[in-house]
């Protein structure tokens, strides 16, 4: 199981996640790094993944970008 899950919002600084991703997996090996559009095989449910994926991980990085503040979620929250 990964034990870094890279967490980045779709459209917001998601280059930037790639490549902090790419360069933990060059360091300490690609199956030990969770990014969710390489992680996640087809066919898998993406949600519930995504949920095993953060209960199971040691560290969890959120690489937040300037557009993140403005993004509004579920019932228009932040």
């Amino acid at each position: 199981m990964p034990e870094v899950f890279v967490n980045y919002r779709t459209g917001d600084e998601e280059s930037a996640a790639t490549m902090i991703a790419r360069k933990l997996a060059r360091r300490f090996g690609g199956e030990r790094i969770f990014f969710a559009s390489n992680s996640i095989e087809f066919g898998h449910r993406f949600p519930v993944e995504l949920v095993r994926a953060v209960e199971e991980c040691e560290a969890l990085l959120a690489v937040i970008g300037p557009r993140s503040l403005s993004q509004h979620g579920r019932a228009d929250q932040r």
